[in-house]
């Protein structure tokens, strides 16, 4: 049998349960200390089974809930890849076949894609019309996942021309060519980030904790090394398929 889910005395953030074992986030799921929504949003992103599949055996879910952003589990699951996520939350009542706006269009659940595992898993479940219909936003989406695996599966698969999508920012309409262009030169630009960090480091020099800070600080500077390799692959894919 499922308790009831109560509602809860304090809402903790994400970087808050990172802190936490998955006992301890439990503990105070039980005490109702914490916003059980949040916790489910939490386990879906950082596929934490153990305590998604908790949440779903112990506690009744509304699967119409929708977070600040207007996201609803399914859409959080999808979106963050986590295909064991999506199946039960299919078993437990979640509506696959769902609509969702997207511009003028009301599209499948399909169109928060942003890895290969879960476009192949969504392939058994929908019809090759429905998937081609949300084939441009998914395309899209690769420019802010930089997956050039998933856009290569794509464009070989259901021969999509990409000289032909569009994508719409401030009123203009750019193509994916010139849209991975200008998020390149933007990262680029993102340099002085380092330069940033490396005065921010030195003025904190006398302070106790320097060592810890300084960690988390080239840690964040090897996460933009890493962001900047991946936007110069996908950069250089797209520039390929546009013959340039």
């Amino acid at each position: 049998m499922r308790n009831k889910c109560r509602k809860a005395n304090k809402i903790m953030e994400t970087e808050v349960l990172k802190r936490y074992k998955t006992s301890k986030i439990i503990k105070l799921l039980k005490k109702g200390k914490l916003n059980l929504e949040d916790v489910l949003i939490y386990s879906i992103k950082y596929s934490i089974s153990d305590l998604f599949n908790y949440i779903l055996d112990n506690y009744n879910i509304d699967l119409d809930y929708t977070n600040g952003h207007g996201s609803d589990f399914l859409e959080i699951a999808t979106s963050y890849g986590n295909t064991n996520a999506i199946e039960k939350l299919k078993n437990i009542g979640a509506d696959i076949n769902k609509k969702y706006k997207c511009g003028r269009k009301n599209l499948s659940i399909m169109i928060f894609i942003r890895d290969l595992d879960t476009f192949q898993y969504f392939e058994n479940y929908f019809d090759k019309k429905e998937i081609k219909s949300c084939l441009e936003s998914i395309i899209i989406s690769t420019m802010v996942s930089y997956n050039v695996e998933l856009l290569d599966y794509i464009i070989k698969k259901y021969k999509v021309n990409i000289k032909k999508i569009k994508y719409e920012i401030q009123d203009k309409k750019y193509n994916l060519l010139e849209m991975s262009n200008e998020i390149l030169n933007g990262m680029k630009n993102r340099e002085y980030r380092k330069r940033e960090m490396a005065c921010y480091i030195s003025d904190l020099l006398p302070s106790k904790r320097y060592k810890k800070i300084k960690k988390r600080a080239y840690f964040l500077l090897e996460e933009i090394e890493k962001e900047n390799t991946e936007i110069e692959k996908y950069n250089k894919y797209i520039k390929k398929l546009f013959g340039e």
